[in-house]
């Protein structure tokens, strides 16, 4: 076989005297209000972690606060996450409400644990939130949501039998 092919005389990335074109550079400015956007959603996702895993299957009054952390979203934004601007609630700016997956998952799990403590939550709740937060299509999206999510980022870890 020889060492050398006639394949092998073909440059890689074409012609050499073809010009060069780079995409334009990103602003330093830019870059660094993403990072910091990046960062203060970690932060809030982590403060939320911490929350969250106190006790969360059992009454404890500082896991009550609202499970939700609502962003504003541009319309650029909605549609590259392939959303539906038809019945979305819009900012005066022309913005849009929205929440980021993992608040909506934290949501769901929280009002199964409010389902499963009734006697503790009920006597808490207006009959509006109890009309609207605990009945059975609520609870059937969030099973519906959260099985998703398990599915879509399943845990591969391996856990014995005790």
């Amino acid at each position: 076989m020889d060492k050398i092919s006639s394949d092998s005389s073909e440059p890689l990335l074409g012609d050499s005297n073809e010009p060069v074109v780079l995409a334009p550079q990103e602003s330093i400015w830019r870059r660094l209000r993403r990072q910091w956007a990046l960062l203060v959603v970690m932060a809030l996702l982590l403060y939320n972690a911490i929350l969250v895993t106190l006790n969360a299957l059992h009454k404890h009054p500082e896991l009550d606060p609202p499970y939700c952390v609502n962003v504003r979203v541009t319309k650029e934004e909605m549609m590259l996450a392939g959303e539906n601007l038809t019945n979305t609630a819009q900012l005066l700016n022309g913005d849009y409400l929205a929440v980021l997956g993992v608040y909506h998952q934290i949501h769901c799990l929280d009002i199964l644990r409010k389902g499963l403590h009734m006697d503790y939550y009920s006597p808490k709740m207006t009959d509006s939130d109890r009309v609207k937060n605990m009945n059975s299509e609520h609870y059937d999206h969030c099973v519906e949501r959260l099985r998703r999510t398990i599915m879509c980022h399943a845990d591969l870890a391996i856990y014995s039998a005790e």
